[in-house]
């Protein structure tokens, strides 16, 4: 059995910002090589990069730019497109959270000076050691 120490109530809403940004990074990312694909099979290139795609997504939601696909390839599309931009929204606003977070925290504020530090500090924080490996 492995005993762990327990979580303050601010560690644990820390976990809960990383754990829900972890997830919109993927689902992020699946939708943005989805319309990628999509697109693809249309014969529609976009550049690489995380930011281009979402520039070409704001543009097909804007109606700026409206790719040369069938109705409803293009409907699809559009919603992927506005479903990725709504979910790199919530990712910026959680990214927010977590640097208010890390400047309120002044062991976190020494952990982000050391170079190479792996992970955000707060999330260090916000995991304490398991209490059998201190033993």
């Amino acid at each position: 059995m492995r005993y762990v120490a327990v979580k303050s109530r601010e560690q644990q809403a820390a976990l809960t910002l990383y754990r829900s940004r972890s997830l919109l990074v993927g689902q992020r990312t699946q939708l943005i090589n989805m319309i990628r694909s999509l697109l693809a099979d249309f014969g529609i290139v976009i550049p690489e990069g995380r930011d281009r795609a979402l520039i070409m997504a704001r543009q097909i939601v804007d109606s700026e730019r409206t790719p040369e696909v069938p109705d409803d390839a293009a409907m699809i599309v559009g919603m992927l497109s506005q479903q990725a931009l709504d979910i790199h929204a919530r990712l910026h606003a959680i990214e927010l959270r977590l640097a208010a977070l890390q400047r309120s925290d002044e062991v976190a504020l020494r952990l982000s000076t050391i170079p190479g530090t792996p992970c955000p500090c707060e999330l260090v924080r916000a995991c304490p050691p398991r209490l059998s490996e201190n033993l």
